[in-house]
């Protein structure tokens, strides 16, 4: 947004505005119903994915309100005579309340005490104070959208606590607590790219799998994907020496695989982590779902990771770990008990997905508090934002994702 240039008397009273809207945000209690449909409109402003993604409102019930539930198999004309219009598959629309599960999350925001000078956003500052705390709200809950699991997952200590180990890891608690967007597609349609980079191969079997009952919305469609996927698909095009490759060197080409766009997603990592569960009982080996791994995109845990800070198995002391087959197994020297749960925190290779706009949905409540948390080492507040989200599909079975993709530069 473009801000005007303000004279010192109105610089003067946006800063006092701003210091008495984040005042009145902060005081730890519930934000008033009109700030909190605001802060709902705010959060949708700053959706990267925007317009591909939809923000909804959760009830007081804490219950998602979804406004469209499935697409129908077939729409009929109503037929004489009929008695009870649910014994029928016409396309209906659902106003009353879904059941998806929400959950409580929770982000934090440092400004410092000369943050107001120079950062001010809309023309007033309520618009500078909701747009700051949306902003680095969002960012947060969208890469939690896209991977959290409900396994748990790792994080090395020293990426939450300053002091913490470099080695060490930890449950990241505030992703483990359900399924994000990544995990919940592996329930639908997944084409399996087999470490390949034959583009035209796995998307083509992407467009095959689209189920039929989605057809009106195949002119809508996009290719989901890292900046790094789009980036290198753009350089191999340049490296082209065709027609098509000297309009892509000059930037005139944007690329449409199969005819669909890519819809570049800055929080989607070109090699995203996952989680997978394992028992491993005597020396028999396991087989992780994750293929074509190296030996360090492994890191090997207590199946029950927690707050405190534990250190990975050795692999190829207490575990060995089969890069050819993708299987793990106890060495009966340390490590894991036979017949422990074991945690596979796991670097695996690019994925992407295809589906159409408004399909993934994020809830947020509308019970928003902000509690602020005062620094003086830092000349600064730490503003703790708590809400509750979910994280869902309109249409589950209209996504089709893509994993083990081979993501190299072609020469």
């Amino acid at each position: 947004m473009t801000q005007k240039r303000l004279s010192p008397a109105e610089r003067k009273e946006m800063v006092r505005a701003t210091t008495l809207a984040f005042e009145e945000l902060s005081s730890g209690s519930k934000m008033p119903e009109d700030r909190a449909k605001q802060f709902l409109i705010k959060t949708r402003e700053q959706a990267t994915m925007r317009p591909y993604i939809d923000v909804l409102p959760i009830s007081s019930s804490n219950k998602l309100i979804m406004p469209w539930m499935e697409a129908p198999d077939q729409v009929m004309d109503s037929p004489q005579g009929f008695k009870n219009p649910a014994d029928y598959n016409f396309a209906w629309v659902n106003t009353g309340d879904n059941e998806v599960e929400t959950f409580e999350v929770e982000t934090m925001i440092f400004l410092e005490d000369n943050w107001k000078e120079g950062n001010f956003q809309g023309d007033d500052g309520w618009d500078t104070a909701l747009g700051l705390l949306t902003q680095a709200f969002y960012k947060n809950m969208e890469e939690a959208g896209l991977y959290s699991n409900s396994l748990g997952v790792p994080i090395k200590q020293s990426e939450l606590k300053k002091t913490g180990s470099t080695t060490q890891y930890i449950k990241h608690n505030a992703r483990s607590k359900y399924n994000g967007w990544l995990e919940q597609m592996e329930e639908g349609v997944v084409v399996d790219a087999q470490n390949s980079d034959d583009q035209v191969g796995y998307m083509g079997e992407a467009l095959t799998s689209w189920p039929e009952r989605y057809e009106q919305y195949a002119e809508d469609l996009r290719w989901f994907v890292p900046p790094m996927f789009e980036r290198i698909d753009r350089l191999n095009l340049t490296a082209s020496p065709t027609a098509l490759g000297d309009l892509a060197r000059n930037g005139q080409f944007v690329a449409n695989p199969l005819g669909i766009p890519f819809q570049k997603v800055p929080t989607l990592k070109s090699r995203p982590y996952s989680v997978e569960h394992h028992v491993l009982t005597g020396t028999t080996a396991a087989t992780l779902d994750h293929k074509y791994l190296a030996a360090s995109d492994l890191v090997l845990l207590p199946g029950d990771l927690a707050d405190t800070a534990t250190t990975p198995y050795v692999q190829g002391g207490s575990y060995t770990f089969n890069t050819s087959t993708s299987e793990i197994a106890r060495t009966g020297t340390g490590g894991p008990a036979s017949g422990a749960t074991v945690k596979a925190y796991i670097r695996g290779l690019t994925e992407i997905f295809m589906t159409f706009p408004k399909n993934l949905i994020m809830g947020l409540t509308k019970d928003v508090t902000v509690t602020p948390w005062r620094y003086e080492p830092g000349k600064g507040t730490f503003y703790i934002i708590r809400a509750r989200m979910a994280f869902t599909f309109l249409n589950k079975d209209a996504v089709v994702k893509i994993k083990n993709i081979k993501l190299q530069r072609k020469a």
